[in-house]
């Protein structure tokens, strides 16, 4: 079966004889928007700028992966293996990672609110800067897994879990109260030009 990879454009950019297996294949920009690439060997791709929202990646091999600026909103990458992955400045929100394996991935600058993070392997896990409002996890407990983070990196450790994951069925943090965390940074001007 030979499946075409095309970009945000609509243009082709890579075909591919094996879909099931994308090992360093350079797929930057490609967009694969709620696509089915679970168990997937995706083992060094080129993945930065790419649109993975609400795409499934159950246990798909991520390793060395590079996702920089890539969007993977909402994406279902529960027991992929993302060790040693760029994922600096990826959008992550709301995305379940519930138990893939982030060992020594760079996370800086991502957007991880609302991500399940439950039972995910944070060891060495570069979160500097990083967005982790809602992820019902303390500075503590990523701590205790490891992970690193530095002055910049965006906690909210008073996150309450009132919503289900879609994907993975875990619990996961009340969207509303993301929403008002986020407006309280605001200014009022800013608050008032957006209604808020």
């Amino acid at each position: 079966m030979t499946v075409k990879i095309k970009n945000l454009d609509g243009e082709t950019i890579h075909t591919l004889e094996d879909p099931s297996d994308l090992r360093g294949a350079d797929l930057r920009g490609a967009n694969f928007k709620d696509a089915n690439l679970s168990g997937a060997n995706l083992r060094g791709t080129n993945l930065s700028g790419a649109n993975l929202q609400g795409v499934s990646l159950v246990g798909a091999d991520l390793w060395g992966a590079n996702l920089e600026n890539a969007n993977l909103s909402g994406a279902d990458l529960e027991g992929a293996w993302l060790r040693e992955a760029d994922l600096r400045d990826a959008n992550l929100e709301s995305t379940c990672l519930w138990d893939a394996n982030l060992e020594n991935a760079n996370l800086s600058g991502a957007d991880l609110r609302g991500a399940d993070l439950e039972d995910t392997n944070l060891e060495n896990a570069n979160l500097s800067g990083a967005d982790l409002q809602g992820i019902g996890l303390t500075k503590e407990a990523l701590k205790e897994r490891g992970a690193i983070f530095n002055d910049e990196t965006v906690f909210n450790d008073d996150a309450t879990t009132s919503e289900t994951c879609p994907h993975c069925g875990q619990d996961m943090p009340d969207s509303e109260a993301l929403r008002a965390s986020a407006a309280s940074k605001l200014t009022p001007a800013e608050r008032a030009a957006l209604g808020l």
